[in-house]
């Protein structure tokens, strides 16, 4: 369901979680020459925290957050990190 509070701004939201993760990925990621798994672990970490920043400013609620984090990631990260 629609998280309280984010109700029709959920592309908006969206967009700030893409403009985070965007700046985390040029600060920590670009040019850093890391390969297959630990790239990709680097890429489902960053997107963790850029969506744990907006939502938690967003929402106010780190439970909350967490659990959308795991709900919406975590078959993503089980499928790209499992050989």
């Amino acid at each position: 369901g629609t998280v309280p509070g984010l109700q029709g701004r959920q592309r908006e939201v969206f967009e700030s979680v893409e403009r985070e993760f965007e700046d985390l990925y040029n600060k920590y990621l670009k040019g850093s020459g890391l390969k297959d798994m630990e790239h990709r672990s680097m890429l489902m970490m960053l997107l963790s925290i850029a969506t744990y920043r907006i939502l938690n400013d967003e929402i106010a609620d780190p439970a909350l957050v967490r659990d959308v984090i795991r709900t919406n990631q975590g078959s993503m990260m089980l499928a790209l990190l499992l050989p």
